[in-house]
């Protein structure tokens, strides 16, 4: 069961002080679930842990200030330490390329599908986080909205907006990963579905942020110049623009193309990105017109085995290496909806589309 919590405040505050409160219980999980994994992966906890977020609020005061705000405010309201849902917030740059690699995504433009242009991802990740997850629609005060599912307490994640930009996230991992000097990916990835309405104005966004860690950010949409779909493998090295190869976008967890600076870590580290990415090719590009179902079925393959496109991998005897397929999304960005299956789509049906309003 995933929570759905709608927010119509009419400033961040006051949003997130009611989702704070809404959600108390799941934040605290959250928060609880990151201090284990932190400590098993970088022995961070503690007042360190506090130092780290007082140090992400300090660097995200200077470029989003709103963030902050309604970070505290859902820190106040669900009764938590601020500045240790602050560094929750920059989980991908505490964890720097040691938490395992996940999840799949893949997004067709209209010419190549059934239903016009879609963005689908497997959100694969420690199983302790299950029940964290949150669907958030908010309704802000100049008329815009978007839906995301996080987990409760993180701004965004998988989510689209009422411009029709749907947005999905594959960790990556670079040598040069570390640090939290950066804007963190998931304060980016609200930005975006805050605030962007196609491929330019993420680029731009993009562009005027720095970053600490490593992710490939994928979009896709039906814009007044048409649809689009299209990755941006974002690093401390800068951001690269991969666009889709015959109305067919496919990522996993390693770069795309060629790092300007440091190595690809999961690349070397972890193959089984990239047998997964093959699997996907190897259903999908031979299909001159992809279905939803085709989609769903390759969402659901276990060919590369426990850690596969659909991941069940939760029993492994290393704690931090623990992982599974938490939902999986079908994101239709010109209908402005998502259809989420809360678990495994092998055994979890999608439920209906839901629509921003």
């Amino acid at each position: 069961m995933i929570a759905h919590h709608v927010s119509t405040e009419a400033d961040a505050v006051g949003r997130g002080y009611e989702f704070g409160r809404a959600l108390a219980g799941a934040i605290r999980k959250t928060i609880a679930a990151y201090e284990r994994i932190f400590a098993a992966t970088r022995g961070v906890g503690g007042a360190e842990l506090e130092e780290i977020g007082r140090r992400v609020g300090a660097r995200t005061e200077e470029v989003a200030p709103e963030l902050v705000a309604e970070i505290v405010a859902i820190a106040t309201g669900a009764g938590v330490s601020p500045d240790r849902l602050m560094a929750i917030n920059a989980r991908t740059e505490i964890l720097a390329g040691l938490g395992r690699p996940e999840c799949s995504v893949i997004g067709v433009r209209a010419h190549r599908s059934d239903v016009g242009t879609l963005l689908a991802q497997n959100w694969d990740w420690h199983p302790d986080l299950a029940e964290s997850l949150v669907f958030w629609v908010v309704h802000s005060e100049d008329g815009s909205s978007y839906a995301t599912l996080t987990e409760a307490g993180i701004l965004a994640k998988i989510g689209v907006n009422g411009h029709g930009l749907g947005v999905a996230l594959n960790i990556l991992g670079s040598s040069r990963d570390g640090g939290v000097e950066g804007t963190p990916i998931h304060l980016l990835l609200r930005l975006i579905l805050a605030g962007c309405d196609g491929v330019e104005a993420v680029e731009g966004l993009l562009a005027t942020h720095s970053t600490s860690a490593s992710s490939a950010v994928s979009i896709a949409g039906a814009g007044p110049d048409g649809d689009f779909a299209g990755s941006f493998e974002v690093s401390p090295a800068g951001s690269v623009r991969i666009d889709d190869d015959g109305g067919l976008l496919l990522h996993t967890n390693h770069f795309l193309r060629p790092l300007a600076e440091g190595e690809d870590i999961y690349l070397r580290d972890w193959p089984d990105s990239t047998v997964r990415l093959e699997e996907l090719r190897d259903r999908l590009r031979p299909r001159p017109r992809i279905t939803v179902n085709d989609v769903k079925d390759a969402l659901r393959s276990h060919r590369a085995g426990a850690i596969a496109v659909c991941c069940h991998d939760e029993a492994n005897r290393s704690y931090p290496d623990r992982q599974g397929t938490l939902a999986s999304v079908l994101i239709h960005p010109a209908e402005r909806s998502i259809a989420i299956a809360a678990g495994p789509p092998c055994r979890t049906p999608y439920g209906d589309p839901i629509r921003l309003s």
